[in-house]
């Protein structure tokens, strides 16, 4: 992988690289790892690399713990509440008072089959 851009130093451990494809690297005490550079919409939104929400299984409506610490921000994914993830699977097309009526129909006709004379 070949350098295209100089070497910016981030600080003692941490060095920025840009290769000729247009990817971006940090390099921590030796060690390569590639990164990726997003950039804020106006609107003040960004958008999480598809490796990245695919790894971490990251979906729409996700919620983030967003953390200032030391001058850097971290996005912390917060944990799905289980109860949450079943909204909406017991969905009936029917109402609740359409239920309750038909249940108390139902209940009318067997109490009078019970009490034919």
């Amino acid at each position: 992988m070949a350098l295209a851009g100089p070497d910016r130093e981030l600080d003692s451990d941490h060095v920025l690289s840009y290769t000729q494809d247009g990817s971006t690297l940090v390099c921590v005490r030796r060690e390569v790892i590639p990164v990726t550079v997003v950039k804020l919409s106006n609107k003040g939104q960004l958008v999480i690399p598809s490796e990245i929400r695919d790894k971490y299984n990251l979906s729409k409506g996700d919620r983030f713990l967003v953390r200032d610490i030391g001058g850097k921000i971290v996005l912390e994914p917060l944990p799905r509440h289980p109860l949450l993830e079943l909204r909406g699977a017991f969905k009936s097309r029917a109402s609740a008072v359409d239920l309750l009526l038909r249940e108390r129909e139902e209940d009318r006709i067997r109490e009078d089959g019970k009490h034919s004379w």
